[in-house]
């Protein structure tokens, strides 16, 4: 016993530490701030009215549920919303209306210029 107990000392006072063994953190990831994002032109708000006489077809319109405006709009309070999917072409727009609006459909929401978006 006394020959291994010598033999392994001697091994351990001879041998340096294995860099396989000792664990060291990976070095830190540089800090590279975030890209801007110049490539995405925000799409050119519209009216309804613009649209409908510029040839865009209805394609469909759906009411917004209450979360789903919480997620879009979440500092405003929900109210009825309907938004409106038009399509000319390729082109393809997208309006969110009151909607007391859409059931009476006044000159003052067809004018509305910030009620659509058009791509």
């Amino acid at each position: 016993m006394k020959f291994v107990a010598a033999l392994l000392a001697g091994v351990a006072a001879v041998a340096p530490a294995s860099p396989l063994l000792t664990r060291k953190p990976p070095p830190a990831a540089p800090a590279t701030p975030a890209p801007e994002t110049t490539d995405r032109i925000p799409a050119p708000r519209v009216s309804l009215g613009s649209l409908l006489a510029d040839g865009y077809a209805i394609k469909s319109s759906y009411p917004m549920p209450r979360e789903d405006q919480k997620v879009v709009w979440p500092d405003d309070e929900p109210t009825a919303l309907t938004m409106i999917v038009l399509q000319k072409g390729a082109s393809l727009a997208t309006c969110v209306v009151e909607t007391a609006g859409m059931i009476d459909l006044t000159a003052r929401d067809l004018a509305d210029a910030t009620a659509c978006r058009r791509r």
